[in-house]
């Protein structure tokens, strides 16, 4: 889907990670990645939404476009983990994986 992005990123003052996607919201994913870092977020993943495979998070419906939804938070830094060219990125209770 054109200009469905999804940044996982992690604010150290407050020591907690966030998932967010937007849908029509910005034209390209530095746009939304510059969003994040001027609330405070330091941005630790960024993509397009046909680069990820949904483990336990779903895409969320496209009808009313240029919106950011939240999508998860935790305390601490998001776990990144790396298998055989694919990189699982969690918050909390919840991830997605990425095909490198």
């Amino acid at each position: 889907m054109a200009n469905y992005y999804r940044i996982t990123a992690y604010c150290e003052e407050k020591d907690f990670s966030a998932i967010f996607d937007c849908y029509g919201m910005f034209e390209k994913k530095w746009q939304f990645s510059v969003f994040i870092k001027e609330h405070g977020m330091r941005i630790i993943e960024v993509n397009d939404y046909d680069q990820i495979e949904e483990v336990n998070l779903q895409k969320r419906p496209t009808e009313n476009p240029k919106q950011i939804i939240y999508q998860a938070s935790a305390m601490g830094k998001p776990q990144i983990t790396e298998t055989n060219g694919r990189k699982t990125v969690t918050v909390g209770d919840k991830s997605y994986i990425i095909t490198l």
